[in-house]
C-alpha cells in the first residue's frame, strides 16, 4: 500500500515539476501524514520524498522504531545536517 501511495506522490513531484516532497512531523502536528506515506507511528521526523529515493529524518529517540516500521532510508538526524539532502533531492533532476 505504500509503494502505491509513493508512486501517488512521484507522479504529483513530475506533473508539477516539482524536485521533491517534504513532510515535517514535530511532536505530532502532521503524524496522520507521516504514517500515511512512511509507515512511521514516531511523533517527530521529516520526510523527504524525492524520485529516486524516499528518506525518514529523525532524531536517536526513534532510530529503531524508523527501521522497523518504514521502507524509507534512514537518515539520522543532528542540528542541521539534513540539508545536504534536500541538495541531493534538488540535483536529481538535473
Amino acid at each position: 500500500m505504500l509503494d502505491v501511495r509513493i508512486e501517488k506522490v512521484k507522479t504529483m513531484l513530475n506533473m508539477e515539476n516539482l524536485d521533491g516532497f517534504l513532510v515535517i512531523n514535530t511532536e505530532s502536528f502532521n503524524r496522520a501524514t507521516t504514517w500515511y506515506l512512511s509507515g512511521f507511528t514516531g511523533s517527530t521526523a521529516m520526510l523527504l520524498l524525492c524520485p529516486s529515493e524516499q528518506f525518514i529524518l529523525t532524531d536517536s529517540r526513534y532510530f529503531i522504531q524508523s527501521r522497523e516500521e518504514s521502507p524509507f532510508t534512514l537518515k539520522k538526524v543532528a542540528g542541521r545536517d539534513y540539508m545536504g539532502l534536500l541538495e541531493k533531492c534538488s540535483s536529481a533532476g538535473d
